[in-house]
């Protein structure tokens, strides 16, 4: 019998850990699969490896990877706070501007698992149940919109392009440049302290990607050794000229 480290419990063969306080501090190992503590972004097997200091907390990870398991973990549930916090903004400001008078309700999408498939396999973060009595008599029923939103920090502002994720070079699998099904693409800069939007655009998908594949479209082509992405780089101006975008706010909003 022994005693786990982290509640005390009585655990039994001589663990030092039991198994609810494992489960609940550690993770699957991203090269092999097998459970391994939080402590460690690999297991013991593969951090063996040829491996380099993680850039934020210096512990050991894989050679092909800027930060460990943990705080690339940290990094992406940042980046979905401050995408959440510009989507609250966008939602009060640029959406009833793009559907006038209609009743806009951006529909929670449960449960996770659903979600996470949406966002990994079709590249869909919001999708918004627009209701437009108008548009036929009738019959009310909402016309649900499938949304991707990309909101860039305001440093980057002076760049005034949209990204397109077009591979995942560390798992070695298309991103939504391949398996997008979303039909609009939301972009604007965001100042959070501010809690202001710049520069918002909305881009029609459909066109977008006819563009693309027609090959008459100007793009640069980039690599973001942090996120392992390769992406495609389009100005707001060569949205204006294929005509992808179907509503644009320049200025701050708020």
């Amino acid at each position: 019998m022994g005693e786990c480290d982290y509640c005390g419990r009585t655990t039994k063969g001589g663990y030092k850990v039991c198994f609810k306080c494992w489960e609940e501090n550690s993770h699957d190992c991203p090269e092999c699969g097998k459970r391994t503590s939080d402590e460690y972004d690999l297991c013991y097997t593969c951090n063996n490896q040829d491996m380099h200091p993680c850039e934020k907390c210096k512990k050991p990870t894989k050679s092909d990877y800027k930060m460990c398991w943990k705080c690339h973990q940290e990094q992406f549930e940042e980046q979905k706070a401050f995408s959440d916090r510009a989507h609250l903004v966008a939602a009060k400001t640029f959406y009833p501007l793009i559907y006038p008078n209609c009743n806009i309700k951006f529909e929670e999408i449960m449960p996770d698992e659903h979600r996470k498939i949406l966002d990994e396999h079709c590249g869909v973060d919001r999708i918004a149940a627009i209701t437009e009595p108008k548009i036929i008599k009738g019959h009310v029923y909402p016309i649900r919109v499938s949304i991707q939103e990309r909101f860039s920090d305001i440093k980057f502002k002076i760049h005034r392009a949209i990204t397109v994720t077009e591979w995942k070079t560390n798992s070695n699998t298309p991103a939504e440049l391949y398996t997008g099904h979303f039909q609009i693409f939301v972009h604007g800069f965001y100042d959070d302290a501010q809690k202001i939007i710049h520069d918002l655009v909305a881009v029609s998908w459909p066109t977008l990607f006819q563009q693309l594949v027609a090959k008459t479209i100007n793009f640069k082509y980039q690599h973001n050794d942090y996120s392992h992405r390769s992406y495609l780089v389009i100005s707001h101006d060569e949205l204006r000229r294929i005509g992808a975008i179907i509503y644009e706010a320049p200025g701050a909003w708020k």
